[in-house]
This record gives C-alpha cells, structure tokens and sequence, in this order.
C-alpha cells in the first residue's frame, strides 16, 4: 500500500479520541475496511467536519501513519443527512453499516461488499418499504460473504420439501424437510416466507418492492433473516437492539 492513497468509502461509525481527533471505521473500495484517524476534526474550523459522518459515502485521502493511516482530506459522494431523511431510514442505515462491519476483516478488498452498501443506503432513502429492502439486502450480504442459506431442497436429505413441511436451521443454514428436522435445531417456517425469501435473493434491488407481503409474512422474514444474520457473525448487533427497544416503546404511546 502505497505511503499517501486515496479511495472511495462508505463511513462505518467513528468514536472520539482525546479533545479533537476521531477514530474512524470505514469501507473502503479498494482496500476493504479500515480504522483511520480524522486529526482536529472536532475542531469548529476542521475541514473534515461534516464529511465523516456514518452513512456518507465520500473520497477519502489517506496518508500512512506511525500506528494507524490519517485521512488528510474528504469529499462528499453522496450525503446521507439530507432534508427528506426519515428516522427510520436513519435506522436502517445504522443497521446496514453495522452489518458492514460485523461481516468484514480489516484490509479484505470486496468491491461487490462495497456496491451493495452504497446501492442500499441509497434505496432506503427512497422505497416505500424499508423493510422488504433490508431483507434484501441481507439475503445479498449473505450470500457475497459465502452464507447463502439453501432455499430450494432439504439441506440433510437434498430432497424437495413438502410445500407445507418446510423448517429453517439457523446451525444448518437453510431449509430442511419434516423428515430431516430433528437433525439440527430448526423452526417451522410458511411456504409463502420461504417462497419470498427465494424472489428477494435472485431479483435485482429496484424490484424488490414490486414484491407485497401481508404483516405476518414481514415479521416471519425479520425473524429468521435478523437472528440467522447474528447467528453467522455469532454476536448481537447493536442497531438490532437499539431497534426492537425502540419498536417497544413506540407500542407504548
């Protein structure tokens, strides 16, 4: 990697160090993730300030430092703070980039990762159901990072499932049939979830909200595609939490 670089980058999070510096997580085009310092840039006058927010995407230069690189210079690709920005695309966005961060290693270019960030941080500002998107995005995260769950056959036997036998393994990774569903811990799962699972994972994002689902069939692919996401990086995501504790006290008003 070359002394002083530059790269396109989608921002992670970042924390505050000492009074004026950041640490900042990123995607980056061409060189996976990183964590980066951002000198001075909670000063009044920084010239980064505004530009390494989570969720912007922007082009970054990086100058190699002693311990970690400092990014010397930002420009904004596309802003996600704009004044049509929804909470809950705020929310969405948050989970998206906590996503990004949970199935990345630092250093590991994947530019087809890196698209499917910017493309969806893009439709959740615009789609009428945010959350039909993110189980497509989540079923293309999946499937980039090699944990595509089997949709079509019983993973244990490889034979087709009754339509209306059908069972999803988090430890397996997909389907399995009424006969094969005591050989992993599994749950009981429609044939209509499973049916908009497979659509979600062959379309292409701008037809993905052509797809319309009842409420149930909602919370039933928010369920398995949520805790089948945390059971592959084994550990709780933060957006997740902040979300359901919102949904529980937004029942209460």
């Amino acid at each position: 990697m070359p002394h002083t670089y530059s790269t396109e980058a989608i921002i992670l999070r970042h924390s505050s160090v000492g009074e004026t510096d950041r640490l900042i997580t990123l995607y980056t085009k061409d060189y996976g993730k990183l964590h980066a310092f951002a000198r001075g840039i909670r000063k009044p006058n920084s010239k980064l300030t505004g530009y390494l927010e989570p969720l912007n995407q922007v082009n970054i230069l990086i100058a190699q430092g002693r311990n970690l690189p400092l990014i010397t210079q930002a420009d904004m690709i596309k802003g996600f703070y704009i004044p049509s920005t929804t909470f809950e695309a705020i929310v969405s966005g948050c989970y998206i980039a906590d996503c990004l961060d949970a199935f990345t290693l630092e250093g590991v270019e994947n530019k087809l990762l890196y698209d499917l960030g910017c493309s969806e941080l893009k439709q959740i500002q615009t789609v009428k159901n945010g959350q039909t998107q993110l189980r497509y995005f989540e079923l293309q995260l999946l499937m980039i990072s090699g944990y595509q769950p089997e949709l079509e056959v019983c993973l244990y036997c490889r034979k087709l499932p009754q339509r209306h036998s059908l069972y999803f393994s988090f430890e397996a990774g997909g389907i399995l049939c009424r006969d094969c569903k005591n050989q992993f811990d599994c749950f009981i799962i429609s044939a209509t979830s499973t049916k908009a699972l497979r659509y979600l994972l062959k379309t292409e994002t701008q037809n993905a909200q052509k797809m319309l689902m009842p409420d149930e069939v909602h919370k039933e692919l928010a369920y398995v595609l949520t805790n089948y996401v945390q059971f592959v990086v084994d550990r709780r995501l933060q957006s997740l939490t902040f979300a359901r504790h919102l949904e529980k006290w937004e029942s209460t008003l």
